[in-house]
C-alpha cells in the first residue's frame, strides 16, 4: 500500500479543499444560515440537532433563529413575557404584537413552554 498512500492523501486534501470551498460559497450566498458564533446555528435548530427553544427562557437573540422572527418580533416576545409572565402555551404567541396565524404556523414546531 506504500505506493498508493500519497495518492490517497492528495485525494483527501482535494476533498477537504472542495468541502471548505462549498462552505465558503454557501456563506457568501446565504449569510443568514451562519449566524454569529454566540448564537445557535439555524441549520442545527431546523435539523433537530438542537432542542426546541423554550419560550420562557429563550433570549431575544435566540428567538431570532425561529422562522419569521426578526429582531423586532423577538423583542416583542421578550417584552410580552416580561409584562404577562411565562407563556402557558405556544398558542399564546398569537397574543404577541406582530405574530399572526401564518407566522405562528411557521414556528410552532420549533418552540415549547
Amino acid at each position: 500500500m506504500g505506493t498508493k498512500e500519497p495518492a490517497l492523501r492528495r485525494l483527501l486534501a482535494l476533498l477537504c479543499a472542495l468541502a471548505a470551498g462549498l462552505f465558503l460559497l454557501a456563506l457568501l450566498y446565504y449569510p443568514s444560515l451562519y449566524p454569529a458564533a454566540d448564537r445557535v446555528p439555524t441549520a442545527a435548530l431546523y435539523s433537530g440537532a438542537v432542542d426546541k427553544l423554550n419560550l420562557n427562557t429563550a433570549s431575544a437573540q435566540q428567538l431570532q433563529l425561529l422562522p419569521g422572527i426578526g429582531e423586532v418580533k423577538a423583542q416583542a416576545i421578550v417584552d410580552y413575557r416580561e409584562e404577562h409572565g411565562d407563556f402557558t402555551s405556544t398558542e399564546q404567541l398569537l397574543e404577541v404584537k406582530g405574530i399572526d396565524e401564518t407566522t405562528y404556523a411557521g414556528l410552532k414546531d420549533y418552540v415549547f413552554v
